[in-house]
């Protein structure tokens, strides 16, 4: 493991390290005041942000990007960038975005109203 930063007054590390983590993550991570806020593994998945605070996680094996609470399942968004979908979990307005061609966009507000 090597490492870079500096630990403030309260024992918290902020700078960046590189290796291993634990056995199940490797790669560059970076903190901030004792907290992960960035990650880039060596399997090829990445995250911004840190945990429960908006995190945004990347996965270049399946070309998706969501957001954490998408990933609990409570609510969120993932955007499968390889497959053309966006998938919205939570939203009070519109559910579902479907592209049929390049120039309409239908937006489902439920199953009997919809806009363009």
């Amino acid at each position: 493991m090597l490492g870079a930063g500096s630990k403030d007054e309260r024992n918290r590390f902020s700078g960046v390290l590189l290796g291993d983590i634990d056995d199940s993550d490797k790669g560059v991570f970076g903190y901030h005041e004792g907290a992960q806020s960035f990650g880039f593994r060596t399997n090829g998945k990445a995250f911004i942000g840190k945990a429960n605070k908006g995190r945004i996680e990347f996965d270049g094996n399946s070309g998706s990007i969501k957001s954490m609470s998408y990933s609990k399942g409570n609510t969120g968004m993932l955007i499968d960038l390889d497959d053309g979908v966006i998938d919205i979990l939570g939203c009070e307005y519109a559910s579902v975005a479907t592209v049929y061609d390049s120039s309409i966009v239908y937006w489902y507000l439920n199953e009997d109203e919809k806009w363009q």
